[in-house]
């Protein structure tokens, strides 16, 4: 971690891939064609407050995970939100309302879970249509072989 920060100060583009451990499950996150050093640099400061969110409420500390969690949903927000390519995103967004959830904030944490869930079922959408667009663009590729082949 410490040597992707350094390459940052220095200025220097990176491309960082990260598997971040998140209570039983773990997420890997990629971030591709960075448009500036501010976004790495939030990226790692993102991780880090998860990291110490997740910690905390290993603990039992769930009210003081909150602000942590609303930190890393800025970030996220600013890098692209809820989209395909933030899992990181809706991870931070799951913690939050377990958060709420483990505070008795019933309200809050079902608004959580709501969105989180809305937003997955988008991303599922979005990848049972894959195969059907894999498909299409296969058989294109291979009209195109067969025709350059017989000219």
């Amino acid at each position: 971690m410490k040597g992707l920060q350094t390459l940052i100060a220095r200025g220097n583009l990176v491309k960082i891939t990260r598997s971040v451990r998140l209570g039983q499950s773990a997420v890997h996150l990629q971030v591709r064609n960075l448009s500036n050093w501010d976004e790495a640099t939030a990226m790692l400061m993102g991780l880090e407050e998860m990291k110490i969110a997740t910690e905390m409420r290993s603990r039992g500390k769930a009210k003081e995970t909150v602000p942590l969690l609303k930190r890393v949903l800025e970030i996220t927000t600013a890098m692209g939100g809820a989209s395909q390519d933030n899992l990181y995103h809706l991870v931070a967004r799951k913690r939050l309302a377990d958060a709420f959830f483990s505070m008795g904030d019933f309200e809050k944490a079902s608004k959580e879970y709501k969105e989180t869930a809305d937003a997955l079922e988008q991303i599922k959408a979005n990848v049972e249509a894959i195969p059907v667009l894999l498909a299409e663009v296969k058989s294109h590729l291979n009209k195109g072989s067969s025709a350059a082949a017989a000219a």
